[in-house]
């Protein structure tokens, strides 16, 4: 894991870069930093993505044998094969007709997904270097080097996000219809649009609140009625799966909500629109994990919320008034996300150890 533990120093670097003299520097200058830090990390994640090799992440091997069929598969093959969701096949079929190596495809897709979640983060983060530690450790990162078709689906849906809070709803719901011809579930981050609409309700925390409860008592019967409408055994064959869910995704995803509630009236005073959309999305983020209690893969709707603990953890803990107290807060998280995933891949997992392509 020591390339992620090097994403994790980097990080570090840019966040004294940027914030260390903040006071001290114009906005101008200040905002340049930013920018720079964010393409600086962006652009590590980037080439990781792209010299990996065959062993780092679960369907790696698969994703380059598909890539090395689109040789002999056309357009209307692949269709034949992925009627639902075509749209990654027929983009990475696209680039292999242009002459481009399985090297250069990853780094795309990872172009496309690290670039939506920088733009989110050099938009939204009041701490860049913990967002992108956050990004690291606590599996967003690791995700996209798995699931390839997801996490494309994931880049337009995260990207779509801006459209949605700039109130340009035609355009969020035309990047969702265009997430779904590359992963189905993409759809559920149309849920979005709800809490975008509910933002000055009020009500709106115990509307997700019922939510919550009606996921908790009805989780298998919810899940397995959404697999009825989607009618793919692709998606069947989740609810027979025996791998079995650990929790502790779960409790770490929870523990960032609940004490980030914390700080709910001081960011409610610094951006009140903002901390809203952060605080409910996240919350949709740890409802949606509860299904993978019953089916395990079901972690991969959370993450279409989760990623945003990204913005609101960093958010939330700026608006510590007592600088000390902040400062403390900050480091000490930055150091017990680290921990955790240190912990997680004690005895390796499906991106550890990394190897490049040439090893």
């Amino acid at each position: 894991m020591t390339i992620y533990l090097l994403m994790v120093v980097l990080a570090c670097i840019v966040w004294q870069y940027v914030y260390g003299n903040q006071d001290r520097i114009s906005e101008i200058e200040f905002k340049k930093r930013k920018k720079n830090g964010c393409i600086i990390l962006a652009l590590a994640c980037i080439l990781v993505a792209a010299l990996r090799g065959s062993t780092v992440g679960t369907d790696t091997a698969s994703y380059i044998r598909d890539y090395k069929l689109n040789e002999m598969y056309s357009y209307e093959k692949w269709y034949d094969l992925y009627d639902l969701n075509p749209g990654y096949f027929f983009l990475s079929k696209f680039f292999f007709d242009i002459g481009c190596s399985v090297q250069v495809w990853f780094g795309f897709v990872a172009f496309l997904y690290v670039g939506s979640v920088t733009k989110l983060i050099y938009r939204f983060s009041q701490n860049i270097g913990l967002s992108y530690i956050m990004f690291v450790t606590l599996g967003f990162y690791s995700f996209s080097l798995a699931g390839l078709k997801q996490t494309v689906a994931m880049a337009i849906v995260l990207y779509s996000f801006n459209y949605l809070y700039d109130s340009k709803y035609i355009r969020f719901f035309a990047c969702v219809g265009l997430a779904t011809f590359f992963h189905y579930t993409s759809l559920i981050f149309a849920f979005v649009f709800i809490i975008a609409i509910m933002k000055k309700n009020k009500f709106i925390y115990l509307f997700l609140t019922v939510g919550f409860a009606i996921v908790v008592f009805n989780m298998r019967s919810i899940f397995g009625a959404a697999v009825d409408v989607l009618d793919q055994e692709h998606y069947r064959m989740y609810l027979s799966s025996d791998y079995k869910y650990s929790p502790t995704t779960f409790v770490v995803l929870a523990a960032v909500l609940l004490i980030s509630f914390v700080y709910l009236k001081t960011y409610r005073d610094v951006d009140y629109k903002e901390s809203v959309m952060m605080y409910s999305i996240m919350y949709l983020g740890v409802i949606t994990q509860l299904f993978s209690f019953v089916v395990a893969s079901a972690f991969r709707l959370a993450m279409y919320f989760s990623v945003f603990s990204v913005i609101l953890w960093p958010n939330a803990v700026s608006t510590e008034k007592d600088s000390t107290a902040r400062g403390y807060m900050q480091l000490g998280s930055a150091f017990a996300f680290v921990l955790y995933y240190i912990y997680i891949n004690r005895d390796g997992g499906s991106t550890v150890p990394y190897l490049f392509y040439w090893e």
